[in-house]
């Protein structure tokens, strides 16, 4: 089975947390990892959520990580598109393209100096990126997509 990346996105007490904590109750074995935003940036970095913060760069490798070796990953949090926009969209299209990523080269590409393609050179799945299946919680109507994540 492909590795699956879901992204619940929402403002503070929406039941993103719940939810991810439901998944996981509910997928009910291991190999399946829930990132979260708070934990990450408060409990481990003791960082506010400011443009630029390291948070971004820990959130972006750790998800790397875990899909990279084969884990579902469940990405939790607030995740403000004016702060996390391109970190969330480097994964999308890296993992839909099917491209596993070294978190070198993701940090290559937040640094500024990670070569841009052009549509032309990439593969075809990153120009027309798969639908995402939409799931509904019945916990506050927060819905979330999954995008499924080809492998080379």
């Amino acid at each position: 089975m492909l590795a699956q990346l879901i992204v619940l996105r929402g403002d503070s007490g929406s039941g993103k947390t719940s939810v991810a904590r439901a998944l996981r109750e509910a997928y009910g074995k291991r190999g399946l990892a829930v990132v979260g935003q708070d934990v990450l940036r408060r409990d481990i970095l003791r960082e506010l959520d400011v443009p630029g913060g390291v948070n971004i760069g820990l959130i972006d490798t750790v998800t790397r990580y875990a899909l990279d070796h084969g884990h579902h990953v469940i990405l939790e949090g607030i995740l403000m598109a004016c702060r996390y926009a391109p970190m969330l969209q480097s994964l999308r299209e890296d993992f839909a393209a099917g491209r596993q990523i070294s978190t070198a080269r993701s940090r290559k590409r937040y640094g500024g100096y990670y070569p841009k393609r052009s549509n032309a050179q990439k593969p075809a799945i990153a120009r027309n990126p798969p639908e995402p299946r939409k799931i509904t919680s019945s916990t506050n109507g927060l819905s979330a997509r999954a995008y499924p994540l080809r492998r080379a």
